[in-house]
């Protein structure tokens, strides 16, 4: 009985570890604590009911479904884990077999609880970041890659069923022996394999990122053409008035009068423009600005803009209004998945803060929204999304800026202390 629960214990408590909870640290852990104590609990009282050697794998079975619940990816990711889980726990029980063979020591339980413990070690340390690593970044596969931890455990308990018998014998001994470690070994490879596409995934996303970048780039590229084509218009307007002058000089006063009408309006619409879209003295930045806060007026959102830049910036400008447009995009985005007759805002704040830039981008937001428990970005599974994330993220870390996300009230807010 007490190998039954030590094996439930370990098993339970190896699928809580290789998941990656949607909820907050706090209340995941009561709901893990809980499904471990429960899948326990199972074993113990299949074990006193029934009895066979097998009580312990409907103990894992119920932490399974708690794993479900639990799980940001409720998919062969999640199935992963629990297979993966049953392999470490059969291993363990069938190294402590060969330990028992091989030593005969008097405390056998102790042998058992050592080498669990020594699991635990191990999967914590050495196993957990790998898979959730490959989880976070390897999108496909994990169906097929259920089958192979599924198929070496279930090899495993063939040669476990019949312990008792064949563990003293020398040739059954040595194939369990070649068993686990080609397990072992097996295991290693694919998680190298996947490891190595998790890398190549990495690599398509920076890609992805360079192109969002550009994107942005060209995006300030064509508003900075249309404020020089301004330039130039206000540089024609000389001419056009000594035009003007010439007219009224043959007398034509009543056509030269007209024409001088239509150019001043149109100098008026284009100050008014002109200071509408002031926002700091960087023509580039300012330019990604003007650019988006115009967008999300034309979708109908509300912006309202505190801005006080300095004159020189710390970081690069450049990057700084990419930093910009992918934030203000994605709050457009945001405010136009708000339901009808919602209000759709979004608000921009910075100023000089102890030496260094507060900035600060927020919007309104219906939904919610989980975030990287390691990053702190938030997540998505739209497709297409995510890069500006990404982006702004790679920002921060170039240059060692704070970066946190909040959504709360309604509102999802980006703050950066550069």
């Amino acid at each position: 009985m007490l190998t039954a629960q030590l094996g439930c214990l370990f098993g339970s408590v190896c699928v809580m570890m290789l998941i990656d909870p949607r909820f907050a640290a706090r209340k995941s852990m009561g709901i893990a604590l809980v499904s471990v104590l429960l899948a326990v609990g199972t074993t113990t009282a299949l074990g006193l009911l029934l009895g066979g050697p097998y009580c312990e794998l409907a103990g894992v079975a119920v932490v399974a479904v708690a794993a479900f619940y639990l799980a940001r990816r409720r998919d062969f990711r999640t199935l992963f884990a629990v297979c993966s889980s049953l392999l470490f726990e059969v291993c363990c029980h069938l190294l402590s077999e060969v330990l028992l063979s091989l030593l005969k020591p008097p405390g056998a339980i102790w042998i058992r609880a050592a080498v669990f413990a020594a699991g635990i070690m191990v999967v914590w340390f050495l196993l957990r970041p790998r898979l959730l690593e490959m989880a976070r970044g390897v999108e496909w596969g994990w169906g097929r890659l259920c089958l192979v931890p599924l198929l070496m455990a279930l090899s495993m308990l063939m040669l476990l069923s019949d312990r008792d018998t064949a563990m003293g014998e020398p040739m059954h001994l040595a194939g369990a022996t070649a068993v686990l470690v080609t397990a072992i070994v097996l295991y290693g490879v694919l998680t190298f394999l996947f490891l190595q596409l998790e890398r190549q995934s990495e690599m398509q996303r920076e890609n992805m990122l360079l192109q969002t970048q550009v994107s942005a780039m060209e995006n300030q590229l064509g508003v900075l053409q249309d404020q020089q084509r301004e330039r130039i218009i206000y540089h024609d307007l000389r001419h056009y008035a000594q035009v003007i002058s010439a007219c009224m000089q043959r007398g034509e006063r009543e056509e030269a009068l007209e024409n001088l009408e239509t150019l001043c309006s149109v100098v008026n619409t284009l100050e008014e423009r002109e200071q509408a879209r002031i926002y700091c003295k960087s023509l580039t930045l300012n330019a990604a600005l003007s650019h988006y806060i115009q967008l999300a007026e034309q979708m109908g959102i509300s912006v309202t803009t505190s801005l006080d830049f300095p004159d020189e910036f710390a970081v690069d400008k450049l990057e700084l209004s990419v930093v910009f447009a992918n934030a203000i995009e994605n709050a457009i985005n945001a405010c136009l998945r708000m339901p009808a007759g919602a209000e759709r805002k979004i608000s921009l704040v910075s100023y000089p803060y102890r030496r260094r830039q507060y900035i600060e981008i927020s919007n309104t937001c219906a939904e919610q929204v989980s975030f990287d428990r390691k990053s702190g970005r938030p997540l998505t599974d739209r497709d297409g999304h995510g890069t500006g994330s990404l982006s702004i993220a790679a920002f921060a870390q170039k240059y060692g800026a704070l970066l946190r996300y909040e959504n709360s009230d309604g509102w999802f807010s980006l703050r950066l202390l550069l």
